[in-house]
């Protein structure tokens, strides 16, 4: 559903591209879990991109192609007839789009002998519409017309039923307002029978309007009140959320002085160390035959490397002119050097850099995402997904995992967990969303605003 509600923004967004590969994604998980429908209708939405958005009209009909076979094949008689129905009026206007006008009528005229029982006036509307365009552009002006008729037949039909509804609300209207003028009346005769009665008992009313009045003026005073302290309470909510979003950027800022404290020790003095050894040990003259020293010189050269690359990971590369791009493919292709997990990186868009404490906040972010997989998930397939919109930016990170059940999760443990990223992004002012099937694997979104 992500995806498919992804592919649908983007469509509106006019991003056909991005809008195709969501969708493609969303044909695929509707299709693993035997979803007919709507892995059939994602089929459709990345047709009529490809014919109506793209005009590559050989691409959408290689997938309205495939979207037929699957319906075809389909025992699912409930929206079949609605289903081929749409396929084949799509098929028309695709090939009507390419000038093929013969073989968009056969097309339409298969979609016409079709039973609709959803919307039929509109949806054969429609059909005939487009049946007469095609017999205009074939210069066969009696059927044309034959077609525009049908069309303007059942256009007056939709205009008439809308308009006898219209009466008839405008008959209830006015019935309701003869009734309420009736009853108004006979109100009003009651009201001037009981006159006399109302001035024997204005005293009696008049102390009971005064009661009523202290008691209101006595109700709106505890309102105020109680309005009062619920303020109070969200400014003692509020201050509190301050404080513990200050808790958390402490606690990150700590963790970055850790690293960098670490990243430095590591190549200032380890690592200047290491280089010393290693250059006394190029300078040991020899004809190559010892094989020790030659182990020793390799067993050397690979620590060496060891350490640097272990300090350039805890000097996370963000804040370098690489990018957050980069430093997220450079820790992927690091995960995928280990053999325990595939890791993809997928982006679309990213293009100009962001601020560099944001870029740095959202990677470490993904790291620790990744980290959980690594470690809680038992996963074999992590993807990421970065899209960078004009107005926000997208991640997805999904892999193949266990799953788990949010609820059972211990949110008192003070570190980077779920629940500490959902409030770093809150206050980034973004969106988080954890999608998690327990066997079937762990999807979460992160909408950030730029």
């Amino acid at each position: 559903n992500a995806y498919n509600i992804l592919g649908r923004t983007n469509f509106e967004n006019n991003d056909p591209n991005v809008s195709i590969d969501y969708f493609k994604k969303a044909h695929i998980l509707f299709d693993s879990v035997a979803d007919f429908e709507m892995s059939v209708t994602n089929l459709v939405n990345v047709g009529a991109v490809f014919s109506g958005r793209l005009g590559q009209q050989d691409s959408a009909q290689h997938y309205y192609f495939k979207a037929l076979d699957i319906v075809k094949n389909s025992n699912d008689t409930k929206t079949r007839s609605n289903l081929l129905f749409n396929l084949y009026n799509n098929l028309g206007n695709s090939y009507r789009r390419q000038k093929d006008y013969k073989k968009a009528l056969d097309y339409y005229r298969l979609a016409e002998t079709l039973e609709i029982k959803e919307y039929r006036l509109k949806t054969k509307k429609i059909l005939y519409g487009n049946i007469e365009l095609a017999y205009y552009y074939l210069g066969d002006f009696e059927k044309a017309y034959t077609y525009l008729y049908k069309y303007d037949s059942i256009k007056d039909a939709i205009g008439l039923a809308e308009q006898n509804a219209a009466i008839t609300q405008i008959q209830e209207q006015y019935d309701n307002e003869k009734l309420r003028a009736d009853n108004l009346e006979i109100a009003a005769q009651r009201q001037r029978n009981r006159n006399l009665l109302f001035v024997a008992l204005g005293i009696i009313l008049a102390g009971g309007i005064l009661g009523i009045l202290l008691y209101k003026n006595a109700s709106k005073k505890r309102k105020l009140a109680e309005q009062e302290a619920l303020l109070e309470q969200q400014k003692v909510s509020n201050l509190l959320k301050e404080q513990e979003l200050r808790s958390i950027d402490a606690m990150i800022e700590g963790q970055e002085k850790e690293r960098q404290k670490v990243a430095n020790e590591l190549h200032d003095d380890l690592g200047s160390l290491m280089a010393t050894i290693k250059l006394h040990f190029d300078n040991i003259k020899g004809d190559g035959s010892d094989e020790a020293l030659t182990n020793a010189k390799v067993l050397l050269e690979e620590a060496y490397q060891k350490i640097r690359g272990i300090a350039r990971t805890k000097n996370s590369g963000v804040m370098s002119d690489q990018g957050l791009l980069k430093a997220v493919e450079s820790m992927g292709h690091a995960i995928n050097g280990t053999g325990a997990l595939s890791v993809t990186i997928e982006d679309f868009g990213m293009g100009e850099r962001m601020e560099n404490s944001l870029e740095l906040t959202l990677f470490r972010i993904i790291q620790e995402l990744m980290a959980n997989t690594i470690k809680h998930a038992e996963a074999s397939k992590l993807n990421i997904q970065l899209t960078q919109h004009k107005d926000n930016l997208n991640i997805i990170v999904e892999d193949n995992g266990k799953g788990f059940d949010r609820s059972q999760l211990d949110t008192t443990v003070p570190n980077m967990g779920l629940t500490t990223i959902e409030k770093r992004i809150e206050h980034l002012g973004g969106n988080f969303t954890v999608d998690s099937i327990l066997r079937k694997g762990t999807a979460i979104l992160i909408d950030i605003p730029l």
